[in-house]
């Protein structure tokens, strides 16, 4: 630390000088008030505050102002003769440079102390900012996976529909192909079945005129046919006694028989 600069005292006031006497007399009382009187230029340029505008003793170190409240006793009187003026202005600048640098430290402490609450409060802003951000980003970036998790489905669902799209358009093909083969092979069937009933019918007709010329010549008439409807009357009458027509079906039988006797006597005869 440099040495404090010397500075002087009021005009006239000397701690140690030409006041002796007084200082002797008042015991040292009005040598002390004189030095409060000398000293508020030198504190009001060291420590502007807080002991400026006025001095007080507060500002200085117990051990100078025990010394300066010293009783005037002649040995005191002796050792303080011995000490010069500017031994006395040296210790009390030194003092009061001490005195400085304590309360320099103090606001240097105090500063360093809300510069530190201060960078405190800025990094814990930081952080919060930063943990803002980094939360934004982050839900961001899960929207962004999110949409495109979302985009891949829907691709692969749009996929699979036209996939199955296509499929069934080819089946559509497929069976609009059977459908036109199917209509292909049933009009040949019908063409042929048309065909085949015609020319079936027309041979039908001439294998029947053939056998109704061939056979025109030949007249049938029924044997006992007046018996035969009496019978078929009689059984339809009476189908729960089939014995009432008994007598009618020996009377048909008896018929017969005669009629293919006389048949047979017409041949050989």
């Amino acid at each position: 630390m440099a040495a404090p600069a010397r500075v002087p005292l009021r005009s006239g006031i000397s701690p140690l000088g030409g006041d002796k006497e007084r200082v002797g007399r008042s015991g040292g009382s009005v040598w002390l008030q004189e030095l409060r009187l000398s000293l508020p230029d030198l504190h009001t340029e060291l420590f502007p505050l807080p002991c400026a505008p006025r001095f007080h003793l507060h500002c200085l170190s117990d051990s100078v102002i025990d010394r300066m409240k010293e009783p005037s006793s002649a040995s005191g009187r002796q050792h303080r003769g011995a000490v010069s003026d500017e031994e006395l202005k040296k210790r009390i600048a030194e003092e009061l440079a001490l005195e400085r640098a304590r309360r320099d430290s103090e606001a240097q402490k105090r500063r360093l102390k809300q510069e530190q609450m201060y960078v405190r409060d800025e990094f814990g802003k930081l952080l919060e900012r930063e943990r803002i951000s980094s939360n934004e980003h982050l839900t961001r970036a899960i929207l962004r996976e999110r949409a495109a998790t979302e985009e891949e489905r829907q691709k692969a669902q749009r996929f699979d529909i036209e996939a199955k799209a296509r499929q069934l358009e080819e089946k559509d093909r497929e069976l609009k192909k059977h459908d036109a083969y199917y209509k292909e092979q049933l009009a040949r069937l019908e063409e042929r079945s048309a065909q085949f009933y015609k020319v079936t019918t027309e041979q039908y007709q001439k294998a029947a005129d053939e056998v109704s010329a061939r056979f025109k010549r030949y007249e049938s008439h029924p044997i006992c046919g007046e018996l035969q409807d009496k019978i078929l009357q009689c059984y339809r009458e009476h189908a729960q006694e089939t014995l009432s027509c008994s007598a009618l079906a020996s009377q048909y039988l008896h018929c017969v028989n005669h009629a293919k006797q006389q048949r047979m006597l017409g041949r050989g005869g």
